[in-house]
């Protein structure tokens, strides 16, 4: 919910502007709740009429790829405690070697990437 005077200047040495700050304020922007859910069974029959009829799913694997790619670099970055500068098109982090052998790890055998 974002108030009116939800960013307010702040500052140490006058406190009197942050008494009033949030008080009885009405919403400008209020949180629309969705009842909506996508079921496991919905994505599974989705995936074998594909399989079959040879279209395109809803959520592919590049869809999938593009959507993890976010949180997966944060959470590197928080592993790493390092700002990371990401090449979208290689793949890589330019600039910190530590974090491109996160990117990967050893398979267990007798799995391999190839």
């Amino acid at each position: 919910m974002i108030l009116p005077n939800e960013f307010t200047a702040r500052t140490p040495l006058d406190r009197v502007t942050e008494r009033g700050y949030r008080k009885g304020g009405k919403a400008q922007i209020a949180a629309k709740k969705v009842s909506a859910r996508i079921l496991d069974a919905d994505h599974a029959r989705n995936f074998l009429d594909c399989v079959r009829s040879r279209k395109r799913p809803s959520c592919d694997i590049e869809f999938g790829h593009r959507a993890t790619t976010a949180p997966l670099i944060a959470n590197i970055a928080h592993r790493t405690k390092s700002y990371l500068e990401w090449d979208a098109r290689a793949e890589k982090f330019t600039n910190n070697e530590a974090a491109n052998k996160l990117l990967s790890y050893e398979y267990r055998k007798p799995y391999k990437l190839s």
